[in-house]
């Protein structure tokens, strides 16, 4: 007996080392399938019972051993869990690694969209925009500069990708025949920009066969909301998604089709691994959209200050300490440099907005609207109108028509409820 029991151990662990999967029982494959990263105050029951999800884990194995030129797959471990997805960490015998992420169906939106439309975006980011996505770790690089630019050089790239539609990105092979035919990019981009970045719009041009827009990959639609009906795209322009857009559209550019990273935050940064934090690209491109500039481009969280210790002043002004510093704590001044240098950080990237970027737009207006202090339509108390109204005046006169737009409170100009 003692004699079977070693053979029998000799061929299992034989039976191991040959295959190309680690071999899991039943219970611990469960282990993999549910939520496990936390609870829930209510509906407990169908809060885990969405985010349950059965896979093949043989054979994700497999693809990943043969994705990274492997032989065998030696680690296969849950490292996290997100609203949508579920992601494992795998290792290899050829001291490879890689990433696996499977998404909580049917929150994650429609399998086929969800997986092709961000297979596309990432291909897409990579090839095109130049954000590389290895799998450095988050490094704390005390450089801010390497850190501002990177992000900004991929948030301008993306701003100049002149698409012609709105909704999601896929690969032509991907969409109907009836979208194949639709170019990716506005006819005219080209030609009145190329000279602007000669080399990201070659590899723009060389791309647009190999991209089309097509239906909405938006983790909103879905469980039954994907069975109401509903154009999900691909729109040409803002009036094919409402009827209110006689009132609503701004002016081209800020209503051009543009596409954006729907989190840019510090979460889904990477950074090299030593020295500066020079970027390396962003992760979780998961349910991105082409969809009107305005509603893209925003103030990335990466680099907006809202301690509220330090004033961010409007202009090229340079944040300062509170002029009463002095008679704080010891202990309460370095929390106060802390916060400068927060500051400091944001007063540096909206700067390079106002220098550089089509947001100058959004921005200078945003700010105005910070300054009046004002509501809907341009409202504010009546202790408020004299000083509001003041403040108006200056800033009219100084308004900059080429970086922000016309300006936009004026006699004349819309109003939601008299429209």
């Amino acid at each position: 007996m003692q004699r079977f029991r070693f053979i029998r151990a000799a061929v299992q662990t034989l039976l191991t080392y040959s295959s190309p999967t680690i071999k899991y029982t039943t219970s611990q494959q469960a282990e993999f399938f549910k939520y496990t990263s936390g609870r829930w105050l209510y509906n407990e029951k169908q809060q885990n019972a969405s985010r349950y999800v059965c896979f093949n884990v043989d054979e994700i194995q497999r693809v990943a051993c043969a994705a990274v030129g492997a032989n065998r797959c030696i680690k296969f471990k849950k490292l996290d869990e997100g609203s949508y997805n579920k992601v494992f960490n795998l290792e290899f015998d050829n001291g490879a690694e890689a990433i696996a992420r499977i998404p909580c169906i049917p929150l994650a939106g429609a399998p086929f969209l969800t997986t092709t439309s961000e297979v596309a975006t990432l291909d897409f980011a990579r090839e095109v925009l130049e954000s590389h996505h290895r799998w450095p770790h988050i490094a704390k690089a005390r450089e801010v500069f390497p850190l501002l630019n990177g992000v900004f050089d991929i948030e301008r790239k993306l701003e100049l990708a002149p698409f012609s539609q709105m909704r999601s990105l896929y690969f032509t092979n991907d969409v109907s025949p009836a979208l194949r035919s639709r170019p990716l990019f506005r006819s005219d981009a080209f030609k009145d920009n190329a000279d602007s970045d000669f080399e990201l719009y070659a590899k723009l041009d060389a791309a647009k066969e190999r991209y089309r827009t097509g239906p909405i990959a938006d983790q909103w639609w879905s469980a039954e909301r994907l069975q109401a009906f509903y154009d999900h795209g691909p729109w040409l322009d803002i009036p094919h998604q409402t009827s209110g857009h006689p009132y609503i559209i701004p002016p081209s550019p800020l209503s051009n089709p543009t596409i954006w990273h729907p989190d840019i935050s510090h979460s889904n940064l990477l950074v090299a691994e030593t020295g500066p934090a020079e970027v390396q690209g962003f992760i979780d491109w998961q349910h991105t959209v082409i969809a009107p500039y305005c509603m893209q481009a925003t103030f990335t969280s990466i680099f907006t200050y809202d301690g509220g210790l330090i004033d961010i002043p409007n202009g090229r002004v340079v944040p300062q300490l509170p002029s009463r510093v002095s008679t704080l704590s010891a202990e309460q001044q370095d929390i106060c440099r802390l916060h400068l240098k927060f500051a400091m950080r944001h007063k540096a990237y909206e700067q390079k907005i106002v220098e550089e970027s089509k947001r100058r737009q959004v921005r200078a207006i945003a700010s105005l609207d910070e300054d009046l202090d004002c509501g809907g339509d341009g409202w504010v108390s009546e202790y408020q109108f004299s000083t509001a109204m003041k403040m108006l005046k200056q800033r009219k006169a100084s308004w900059d028509d080429v970086n922000g737009g016309p300006f936009p409170y004026k006699d004349g100009s819309f109003s939601f409820f008299p429209s």
